[in-house]
């Protein structure tokens, strides 16, 4: 594993654009539309990121509420500085789902590390030598036939909390609708000079088919992560789906996110578990959920020979007391499984969350794929 402790240098930031706390969304998809993230700041503190990722918290159907607020929307991230590092850029980037960090310079916003920028700067670094895009995709992605109708796929993304679905015909090969696109189509941009022309849709009437992507790209699962990481910097997009070269059937889907977790899952060697979300709120939770997951690896190692070799937990607080927690696990034989579980109280969610991927674990025995929760194919979490 190539040192990512080179810090992050000023020549990789871009200039950031600034918007108000309390500007309303619905004015600024135009400017989402072309800038990767924008600060929202009230005053001159700053608040958090605001990117094209955002749009989907104050949805409503397939439009944008419109009184929904920049400042509400907006992520609180972590904020890079000269000291920083390329390995704190990754991991701050892969926790907050951010597609730019702040980058301060004496005490002054100084613009943002896009994620284009960062992925060049791993890609020099040559620190995915070994990887392959087979260990890190999430499999059996979440899938819609292209003759439903949007309002259909914006049900099925809110439901699951995910970004994107693949999209297939009975003999067509598989291309993927996001959240962007729909909300981005499904209200006009206030923009007077909009970057492209923007047709506004029926949810109800128009089919998937007519939003998804013309011209999507693929990658081979053998394929080595550089190669994804390529491809996503020269075509501006955040995943790819994996099928075979000659193949018409989508076997997983990639993205970014998966690339920053396998560089942390291999940094922190012989530690397999990363778990992430902690807040002011959780932080004294931290020893004992940490102790907790690694007991209960090495109990189903014991009782039940499982053997893991890496697993990432990752919550959010989504209401008072409740959670959302996201798992990933990747089982010899078996491949990546992911789930989604929400419940009260984030020691008894993840509990839950593990108590489940034990079950899925040992379904699963004997199978070459390991599909998501209850046979279900497994959602990608927001690109």
């Amino acid at each position: 594993m190539v040192d990512l402790s080179l810090k992050v240098s000023a020549d990789l930031i871009s200039p950031a654009k600034f918007v108000d706390y309390n500007d309303k969304v619905v004015s600024l998809i135009g400017t989402l539309s072309k800038e990767d993230a924008v600060i929202v700041r009230r005053g001159n503190e700053v608040t958090g990121i605001l990117d094209k990722r955002s749009l989907g918290r104050e949805m409503s159907g397939v439009t944008i509420s419109k009184n929904a607020i920049a400042g509400k929307m907006a992520r609180k991230t972590p904020i890079l500085s000269g000291d920083s590092t390329l390995m704190d850029a990754i991991r701050y980037m892969h926790a907050s789902r951010s597609k730019a960090l702040p980058y301060v310079e004496n005490g002054r916003v100084k613009g943002i590390l896009n994620r284009s920028a960062l992925l060049k700067s791993i890609l020099s670094a040559k620190a995915l030598k070994g990887f392959r895009v087979e260990s890190a995709m999430t499999p059996n992605p979440l899938a819609i036939h292209n003759s439903r109708n949007i309002s259909e796929a914006a049900s099925i993304m809110e439901k699951n909390k995910v970004n994107r679905l693949v999209t297939f015909t009975e003999n067509g090969i598989p291309t993927v609708i996001t959240l962007h696109d729909i909300l981005l189509q499904g209200r006009k941009t206030n923009d007077r000079k909009p970057q492209r022309t923007m047709r506004k849709v029926s949810p109800n009437d128009a089919a998937v088919v007519e939003l998804a992507t013309k011209n999507p790209v693929y990658i081979n699962p053998e394929s080595g992560l550089d190669e994804a990481v390529r491809a996503f910097v020269m075509n501006n997009i955040s995943s790819l789906i994996v099928k075979k070269k000659n193949g018409s059937e989508a076997l997983g889907v990639i993205t970014v996110y998966d690339v920053f977790e396998s560089i942390i899952m291999a940094e922190q060697k012989p530690t397999n578990v990363l778990i992430t979300g902690f807040d002011e709120e959780t932080e004294d939770y931290r020893d004992d959920i940490e102790q907790d997951t690694a007991r209960f690896l090495e109990r189903i190692g014991k009782i039940n020979k499982i053997k893991v070799d890496y697993l990432s937990i990752r919550f959010k607080k989504i209401r008072d007391k409740k959670y959302e927690v996201y798992v990933r696990a990747s089982v010899p034989k078996h491949g990546v499984m992911y789930l989604r579980t929400t419940g009260f109280y984030l020691e008894r969610t993840i509990d839950n969350s593990l108590n489940k991927l034990k079950g899925m674990v040992i379904k699963a025995r004997g199978k070459s794929v390991i599909k998501g929760e209850q046979g279900e194919p497994a959602g990608e979490e927001e690109d």
